[in-house]
């Protein structure tokens, strides 16, 4: 599961009585499972070429969208006809892989200015693929089993309505992976193709991230720009969710590494 970025796969969503749910591009789907609510518990797998997202109140799996979701306010406004039907427009599933070095620091980095979706944003490296492709990191079989997934999270890009319809839909599951090598023994080599800095973040960074803890101007975090070197960057680009803001971390993001922090809490 944790191989590829993106699965071109047939989601099914199963509500608290049973009933399946055949998703469209324009289907809410945390809204649908569970309605006027951001988060929904479930459980989750892959069987034949399928995603099954089945609700379960017991669960401490947790599967969350946005209050700004394009989809969830379209649908209450009744106006999900406004987005134009295209026939290749599904709702993509991406695995994206939150690295844990052996030391435990955890991998961030920041998307190229120029990328179409989220450009400079700060974010968790994509799947297995992209972590060898865009920073240069081998994952081994090993660590690979380590691997646990964190939750769901609804994601449209663009993020809000008032930055136009929404033209992406994913649903992104976030997988936790520990490695057994340091954050020093590891040699990160980007491609600014696709990302121009990364940061190793300590677990004391993550838990001002998960209680969105306001450090003022003076906190600085060190990291490692393309081509120039380490900086120091204002902590405040990681713990203010203005996604209107050029460099922020996307909530998405934000979101993984809350539940990992309570998982280690």
């Amino acid at each position: 599961m944790t191989e590829n970025k993106r699965y071109q796969i047939q989601i099914i969503s199963i509500n608290n009585h049973g009933e399946k749910i055949i998703p469209e591009f324009t289907t809410p789907l945390v809204h649908r499972l569970k309605s006027n609510s951001e988060d929904v518990n479930v459980d989750i797998c892959f069987e034949n070429d399928q995603l099954i997202i089945q609700r379960n109140d017991t669960s401490k799996l947790l599967f969350r969208r946005p209050s700004y979701c394009p989809f969830t306010n379209l649908h209450l406004q009744n106006k999900s006809s406004s987005i134009p039907v295209n026939p290749s427009n599904n709702i993509a599933v991406g695995v994206v892989i939150l690295f844990e070095s052996h030391d435990h620091y955890v991998l961030l980095t920041r998307r190229a200015s120029h990328m179409r979706t989220f450009p400079s944003c700060w974010l968790i490296q994509a799947g297995i693929r992209e972590l060898h492709e865009e920073v240069g990191i081998e994952v081994n079989e090993n660590e690979l089993k380590t691997s646990r997934i964190l939750g769901l999270w609804e994601s449209a890009f663009p993020v809000d309505l008032s930055h136009d319809l929404p033209r992406r839909h994913h649903i992104v599951v976030y997988v936790h992976v520990r490695s057994s090598r340091t954050s020093n023994e590891i040699s990160i080599r980007v491609d600014p193709n696709e990302v121009d800095a990364y940061t190793w973040l300590s677990y004391e960074q993550i838990s001002h991230i998960s209680k969105r803890t306001d450090l003022q101007n003076s906190c600085m975090f060190n990291a490692h720009i393309y081509p120039s070197g380490i900086c120091e960057l204002s902590f405040d680009l990681l713990t203010k969710a203005d996604y209107n803001q050029k460099e922020n971390l996307t909530n998405g993001t934000r979101f993984a590494l809350e539940q990992l922090y309570l998982l280690q809490s």
